[in-house]
């Protein structure tokens, strides 16, 4: 039997071949920078009140539950809100973190700038696989329903 591997050989050889193959094809790669969002419609609300008075007003709603987000800064008429972790996607075996952030545009109307506002809600979202992996943006992943609760809450405002 010279020249044939013995079994116990064979048997490790193709173990260590099928672990290997499942380790490099679950392999977890930093995704591409996150791509501007789209405008959409749905996530825009006309408000009747000031722009001025209208983004301090927001400022405070936000930071009230249920969001109880924080304000990372507030530069002519643009909010951009702090990090708020949410429960993430399954990815293989475990629950990915995620986390979002929000940018909130005033802008006057056209026609009334002293009495009427439009707001445009945009989200950003990041995830990482466990603790000692930084955050890393993922331009596919899509979460409205977080802006959403943005909008409401602005929407009661009215």
């Amino acid at each position: 039997m010279t020249g044939f591997p013995s079994k116990r050989f064979l048997t490790f050889g193709c173990l260590l071949f099928a672990t290997t193959a499942m380790i490099a094809g679950c392999g977890w790669q930093k995704p591409a920078p996150v791509a501007q969002e789209k405008y959409d419609s749905s996530r825009s609300v006309v408000v009747h009140m000031a722009p001025k008075e209208l983004v301090k007003k927001i400022q405070a709603e936000l930071s009230k539950p249920p969001l109880g987000l924080s304000i990372e800064s507030v530069q002519d008429g643009v909010i951009f809100t702090g990090w708020k972790e949410y429960e993430g996607a399954v990815h293989i075996a475990r629950r990915w973190r995620e986390r979002t952030r929000f940018k909130i545009n005033v802008l006057p109307d056209f026609n009334d700038p002293l009495g009427t506002s439009h707001v445009d809600v945009f989200d950003e979202t990041e995830e990482k696989p466990s603790d000692p992996q930084p955050w890393y943006p993922n331009p596919e992943l899509r979460r409205p329903e977080r802006s959403d609760e943005v909008v409401k809450v602005i929407e009661g405002m009215k």
